[in-house]
């Protein structure tokens, strides 16, 4: 048996409940992960409330298809299943597991292709905190734009997980990064690098004449027309959350805001674990750190999740999920 927060209809963290399962089996392709640490992000949420409700075509019409959220996972290989080749018991593996979720739980089984072996000089909760928003982050500056050195950066949000990354990531590739997010994210922001700080409490970055090379928005709440106005030419827009109303009219409209005006409004399509390795040898390299706003035991996830949606701490949020992994 294994502790696990389960949850079997849609609804806030009330609905989350600690329970002991049965120990899952890996079947072909799989691997068996005791789960060290596991990370919060936007997705449980998502998948949390079923809101807004054309997420449940994806997540399950009625009740959730997957009982246990969490996407991001750190532990060490307790078993394989046949045709599995990749890892050996024992070994300390990390990744985005969003294809099947569950990892809010002591035991997972994964396909063993969304895992890593985790870096030599990294902790399981720091490991647990890196692959789905240090993949977001990556993606939105490197793949879906081209960040380049004395680039002028807007990060919407960027006082949350990937917003750490961003950052960091941003002022490796010489970019001068501005960031916008709560005041009481401004001390770890500027702790991450940040060149500026905009408290979007105080003021409306949009409603400003500066214009920027690259804008990078993880909590999109603009239509494409306030976005345009604030590129410079040959600027580029990367949307990565928000609400949907929103990401439906930049998807739609995107291009006609974009005719004539040298910018782009995108939207960006994560891949999961696709520049993992890299990520792994800029760590090694020392060329970022992970920032950790909480710790919180497995039982405390309803808390991690309330926190998450308030989005007052500064970093990730991490769930302990196995002790003496």
């Amino acid at each position: 048996m294994m502790k696990a927060v389960q949850y079997v209809s849609y609804g806030g963290p009330e609905v989350l409940q600690f329970r002991e399962l049965p120990l899952p089996i890996p079947k072909s392709g799989e691997v068996l992960v005791r789960v060290a640490a596991a990370s919060v992000n936007s997705w449980d949420w998502d998948k949390l409330t079923g809101k807004p409700l054309i997420y449940r075509l994806m997540f399950g019409l009625f009740k959730p298809r997957d009982p246990i959220l969490g996407c991001d996972i750190a532990g060490k290989i307790e078993a394989v299943g046949p045709g599995t080749s990749q890892f050996k018991v024992g070994d300390a593996v990390f990744g985005d597991i969003s294809e099947s979720f569950g990892g809010f739980a002591e035991y997972v089984c994964v396909a063993e292709k969304q895992l890593s072996l985790m870096p030599a000089t990294i902790d399981y909760s720091s490991a647990a905190a890196i692959p789905h928003t240090a993949e977001l982050a990556y993606q939105a500056l490197f793949v879906s734009a081209k960040l380049k050195a004395g680039d002028q950066l807007l990060i919407n949000g960027g006082g949350g997980g990937s917003g750490s990354f961003a950052v960091q990531f941003a002022k490796n590739a010489g970019a001068e990064v501005t960031v916008v997010d709560n005041e009481r994210k401004k001390e770890a922001a500027f702790n991450w690098g940040a060149d500026y700080f905009i408290d979007y409490h105080q003021q409306d970055f949009t409603k400003t004449d500066n214009q920027y090379d690259l804008i990078v928005d993880f909590i999109a709440t603009r239509g494409p027309g306030k976005y345009a106005a604030c590129l410079k030419k040959d600027g580029q827009l990367v949307v990565v959350g928000g609400e949907v109303s929103k990401l439906l009219q930049i998807g739609l409209l995107g291009q006609l805001f974009s005719k004539g005006r040298n910018i782009k409004l995108s939207i960006l399509v994560h891949r999961p674990n696709q520049n993992l390795e890299i990520i792994k040898k800029w760590y090694d390299q020392g060329k970022f750190q992970v920032h950790i706003a909480q710790q919180y035991k497995l039982e405390q996830l309803p808390q991690a999740m309330t926190d998450l949606q308030l989005a007052q701490k500064a970093g990730k949020l991490v769930i302990i999920c196995g002790e003496g992994v």
